[in-house]
């Protein structure tokens, strides 16, 4: 006699006292398991790949470059992967920094993504673009992500 119940989601047996546990009922029931947790096991889809794990495991790469005080520059960043967003800073230096008599803002700190981001940098697979002066921006924004004599250090995230 099969049992009197089964459980909702995967119909496995569930006996009462009164019933008689036959054993084909134990081998359905290990036939189920088998199938619904071997398929999950084997499920690509369901679990992470080693890149996967990979990527969990570091989200973030860090690059240093040194600024050469070109106008212009486009940096490849070593990283293994194509960041989603670059966060740009010089090293021991403040975010910016205000010169009253010449009415100047030196920005030593951006954000850029492939989508865009902060004025005077941009983000294209590996390849980082600065701009160290120029024009200003806004009257009195001097954009700094290349001073010759300032390291900078970049953040990827993936």
């Amino acid at each position: 006699m099969s049992s009197s119940n089964s459980t909702d989601i995967l119909g496995l047996n569930q006996w009462i006292k009164s019933d008689i546990p036959v054993m084909e009922d134990f081998n359905g029931d290990n036939e189920v398991l088998d199938a619904v947790i071997g398929g999950h096991i084997y499920d690509e889809d369901a679990h992470l790949d080693a890149q996967q794990i990979e990527r969990i495991a570091k989200p973030y790469d860090l690059f240093l470059y040194y600024g050469d005080g070109k106008e212009r520059r486009t940096i490849t960043l070593d990283f293994d992967f194509s960041p989603r967003i670059c966060i740009v800073f010089a090293v021991s230096a403040p975010v910016g920094v205000i010169d009253i008599p010449n009415d100047t803002h030196y920005n030593y700190f951006g954000i850029t993504t492939t989508e865009g981001g902060t004025d005077g940098l941009s983000l294209s697979g590996n390849s980082l673009s600065v701009i160290q002066g120029g024009t200003m921006v806004a009257k009195y924004e001097m954009r700094s992500y290349n001073q010759i004599g300032k390291s900078y250090l970049v953040i990827g995230i993936r």
